[in-house]
C-alpha cells in the first residue's frame, strides 16, 4: 500500500528532487530567476481550472542555498480542505516551475 504524503513531505520531496537536477555549483547569472509574483503566477498558470478556483494565494518563502538547490520554496493557501489530488496538481506545478527557475530574485 501507497503511502499518503502529508502536504509538508509533499514539498519537501519536490524541492529535493528538483535540486539533483544540477550536481555541481551553479553560476547564478545562467540560472534562470523570477521575482516571487511571477513565480506564482507560472505555478497558477499550470494549475487545472477546477484546483486553481480552490487555491487563494502562494506564498513563495526564500530558502537559505548552498549552490546546489533552488533557494525558493512554495505553500499553497487553499479556501477550504481540498482533496489530495488537488494538492498533488499543485506539488506537480510548482515542481515544473523549480526545474525552470530555481533561484527566486529580490524584484
Amino acid at each position: 500500500m501507497a503511502k499518503v504524503l502529508t502536504q509538508d513531505e509533499a514539498l519537501r520531496l519536490a524541492s529535493n528532487i528538483a535540486r539533483t537536477r544540477n550536481l555541481s555549483a551553479r553560476d547564478s547569472s545562467k540560472t534562470p530567476s523570477k521575482p516571487a509574483n511571477e513565480l506564482e503566477g507560472l505555478i497558477r498558470d499550470k494549475l487545472p481550472d477546477p484546483v486553481r478556483r480552490h487555491l487563494i494565494d502562494v506564498i513563495i518563502d526564500h530558502i537559505a542555498a548552498d549552490g546546489l538547490a533552488a533557494n525558493w520554496t512554495a505553500q499553497p493557501v487553499w479556501s477550504h480542505e481540498v482533496s489530495n489530488n488537488d494538492k498533488g496538481e499543485f506539488i506537480r506545478a510548482m515542481f515544473q516551475v523549480l526545474r525552470d527557475y530555481d533561484l527566486l530574485t529580490d524584484d
